[in-house]
């Protein structure tokens, strides 16, 4: 009945406000109750069930104190976000993951920390930032090569290229992309090695 009231009300068929607003109450109710942290895991639950793996969940899990278990929904929605484009909606999420890994007490050196040097440097690259964003993903890809990460690395390499390309340094961009084709060949990463073949 409360959706239905609020739901009457709306301005423009869009009910998000009363979504939102029957959020914000159940919530305040769980609070006042003394049950948030378990209303949160419950949410998560739910969303899990129904096939949920993005930013939605991964809030759900941090706030029902599920840090480590949020990562992934967070990581996952924030690279969906970034590849659509939506940098918006990335930065506020590259937020939570940060937000994240401090209640982790992630220390600097961990590859998660790496791959938010990654992140920021997608989000330069949307802003049109090609100089930091391309000098961002060279810090990843040299922490990468240190580190042993494989992955990182070729993300790293991928991105490079596009910046490069991006850039009209055509010549740069076709010897950053052979470079992460061939890493990713030696290794099968058959999806990784296709999302590779734009340029």
């Amino acid at each position: 009945r409360m959706i239905e009231v609020l739901d009457a009300k709306k301005p423009q068929g869009d009910w998000r406000f009363a979504h939102s607003a029957v959020r914000a109450t159940l919530e305040l109710n769980a609070h006042n109750a003394g049950r948030l942290v378990n209303h949160h895991l419950l949410c998560a639950r739910m969303l899990r069930s129904q096939g949920e793996w993005g930013a939605r969940l991964g809030r759900h899990l941090r706030a029902g104190g599920a840090v480590a278990d949020a990562l992934g929904p967070l990581q996952r929605s924030l690279d969906d976000h970034l590849r659509m484009g939506d940098r918006l909606a990335a930065e506020g999420i590259l937020g939570e993951w940060r937000g994240a890994l401090d209640a982790l007490a992630v220390p600097m050196d961990d590859i998660r920390r790496a791959t938010t040097r990654l992140f920021q440097s997608r989000i330069a690259g949307l802003d049109g930032d090609l100089e930091t964003a391309d000098d961002m993903a060279f810090e990843v890809e040299v922490k990468a090569q240190e580190q042993g990460w494989d992955e990182l690395e070729t993300a790293a390499l991928s991105h490079r290229a596009r910046v490069a390309y991006l850039s009209g340094q055509l010549g740069d961009a076709k010897r950053l992309t052979t470079r992460a084709i061939e890493q990713l060949d030696a290794r099968g990463d058959l999806r990784r090695l296709a999302a590779c073949h734009w340029l």
